[in-house]
């Protein structure tokens, strides 16, 4: 039977497909057929391997590819080179080579899983149900970047505060502030020697995060050997404000430190820094976290009325510094204990300046990736505990969030994309 030919060309329906796939938008939902079906064509039948070639995905039942917000006919008006047709025309076995139904499909498909990525996306603002895992562009590295293919991602409170709206970032957003991953691609000034390494650090943007299969960074440590990647993700946060706060206090071997807080996340690093450098550490906790505490070289006490009497008990040689990474109203005992508010730092108390205690807050401004490395080099010496309480699917991130905002993890909460 005769076939139409129509080559592939600048104006033709094929080509308006393939440029689709090159909008920024998000990908639009459309019905698709089974696998094995493939649209109604007009003058189709006897084409070989025209059903075979289109990826189940691209089978519309409306006889159109809907990509990005663009909607391509592929119905009757288009129909495709085959070899069989056009090797009696001269000089266009090659093209013909090249645009075959299945060749066509194959880089279709290809393209797509290279620009789209699964990521937990906020479209409003609000409660945890708001972090619906959706696809969405893949991110592209700019100068100085790098792509990073996420394996593991830090669940923090500031992410909760971000998810609830506190920031003020603009949706649709990807939160996620710490990731550990391996670099895919590099952008421009990047040594693509770097491509394949396991790294950890933070995203770039704030609404552009790792709760998603891919992100890009430009700040960012190497993990060692013998570390996982859900160590690592668990180490960034706590490691960078750990160590930025204690170099407040000036802090010198043999001098006493109470960290509050010292179970968690942000309290751990600060007590396992502290005791890489020769200081004496106490604990607050709760007293189901007093054997882990104690574990990391501290003196665990716990929290409660009475604090301040307890902690005296405890270091009867007096102390020195106090580090508070609980938040949870605690600085008046503080200052009470050490007899002013000096060399008293919050990470998490924003009423600091009411008991006039410095509040160091982490930002993009002053990451350092130096005790992130540290810390991941400590932690593969056997020296440093990361310590992981429940690691959840990218899917059941809504579930990861309401842990956290119950203030009772016993370690760092962790996503996989």
């Amino acid at each position: 039977m005769a076939v139409i030919m129509r080559p592939y060309g600048p104006d033709s329906p094929d080509n308006a497909r393939d440029q689709a796939f090159k909008s920024p938008s998000m990908v639009s939902t459309a019905p698709v057929l089974n696998a094995g079906e493939a649209p109604a064509t007009k003058a189709m039948g006897d084409i070989p391997g025209r059903d075979a070639c289109l990826p189940a995905r691209s089978r519309l039942a409306n006889k159109s590819l809907t990509a990005y917000g663009t909607s391509v006919p592929i119905g009757p008006e288009v129909m495709y080179w085959t070899k069989r047709d056009v090797t009696s025309l001269p000089g266009l076995r090659e093209r013909a080579r090249r645009s075959t139904p299945q060749r066509k499909c194959r880089r279709l498909a290809l393209r797509r899983r290279r620009i789209i990525m699964k990521a937990a996306v906020i479209a409003s603002f609000g409660e945890p149900s708001v972090l619906q895992v959706a696809e969405a562009p893949r991110p592209v590295p700019g100068p100085g970047q790098v792509l990073v293919r996420v394996h593991a991602a830090g669940v923090n409170p500031a992410e909760i505060l971000a998810r609830a709206g506190a920031f003020r970032l603009r949706a649709p957003a990807i939160i996620g502030f710490e990731f550990a991953g391996v670099v895919e691609a590099v952008g421009p000034g990047v040594d693509e020697g770097v491509v394949g390494d396991r790294v950890a650090g933070w995203p770039d943007s704030a609404t552009q995060g790792s709760y998603a299969e891919y992100t890009v960074s430009s700040n960012f440590a190497t993990i060692p050997d013998g570390v996982s990647f859900e160590e690592a993700a668990a180490t960034v946060i706590g490691a960078d404000n750990a160590a930025r706060a204690l170099g407040l206090m000036n802090l010198r071997p043999g001098e006493t430190l109470v960290v509050t807080g010292a179970s968690g996340a942000l309290g751990s690093a600060a007590v396992q820094f502290a005791r890489q450098r020769g200081v004496t550490v106490i604990g607050v906790a709760g007293t189901a976290n007093a054997d882990f505490v104690r574990s990391l070289g501290a003196t665990p006490v716990a929290h409660g009325p009475g604090l301040v009497d307890r902690i005296r008990a405890a270091a009867p040689g007096g102390v020195d510094a106090a580090l508070d990474t609980a938040g949870k109203g605690l600085l008046p005992a503080l200052v009470d204990l050490l007899g002013g508010p000096d060399r008293i730092v919050t990470l998490a108390d924003r009423d600091a300046a009411q008991h006039g205690v410095a509040f160091s807050a982490g930002g993009s401004e002053n990451r350092d990736r130096g005790p992130v490395q540290e810390a991941l080099n400590l932690i593969a010496a056997g020296a440093w505990t990361a310590r992981i309480d429940r690691s959840f699917p990218l899917d059941e991130a809504a579930d990861a969030h309401r842990l956290v905002a119950t203030g009772h993890t016993h370690g760092k909460v962790i996503l996989i994309p």
